[in-house]
């Protein structure tokens, strides 16, 4: 697991701080429990619940109790809101109910997120294949062609050199046709 942030900022409880969650059940921590199970997890008595480095650095801010509600997509988990306090009576049966909810929430706001980038991404794809095709149309001949391809991918996968090589069966070598950013002679053999 990793951690995206944490609030305050000047708080310290999360440097350094490694999450597993594919770990033996006796040693797992809340956070991945709720993403294991999908359900809430309750802190209340860090000394018996957490493990003794965990319990010492979760007492050592000042909380007394804590909170992992899980971040769902669908029936899948992804993600951990996990909420501390110092007060014991902190997550009483309202603040619960108010945190799952905003927990459901959140995962909704994230997911749209996540596919309003997927999407935007996707158009972009599809922009440079359209551009992609677009420059190739305007060749006549296979080189011209080749560079295209070429130098469009080097600008795609931002790359500074590419070659094409065809493969000459009946010598069993690769002939150099075009080129990207390499000084090699078009048309070498190897």
């Amino acid at each position: 697991l990793r951690i995206l942030s944490a609030a305050p900022q000047d708080s310290r409880y999360t440097d350094g701080l490694q999450l597993r969650w594919n770990v033996p059940a006796e040693r797992e921590t809340p956070s991945a429990r709720a993403l294991r199970t999908g359900f809430p997890v309750i802190v209340t008595r860090p000394n018996e619940e957490l493990p003794a480095e965990r319990a010492a650095r979760f007492t050592a801010q000042g909380f007394k109790i804590g909170g992992a509600f899980p971040l769902i997509s669908g029936s899948r988990p992804f993600g951990v809101l996990a909420l501390y306090s110092d007060r014991t009576d902190f997550f009483d049966a309202a603040r619960l109910d108010t945190y799952r909810a905003f927990a459901h929430q959140a995962s909704a706001a994230l997911e749209n997120a996540r596919l309003f980038e997927e999407s935007v991404h996707r158009a972009g794809e599809f922009e440079a294949l359209y551009d992609t095709a677009q420059t190739l149309s305007l060749h006549q001949d296979l080189r011209g062609v080749l560079q295209a391809v070429i130098d469009r991918a080097g600008t795609l996968l931002g790359v500074e050199g590419g070659a094409i090589h065809f493969y000459d069966a009946a010598r069993d070598e690769l002939e150099l046709v075009v080129t990207r950013g390499f000084p090699f002679v078009v048309g070498s053999r190897r």
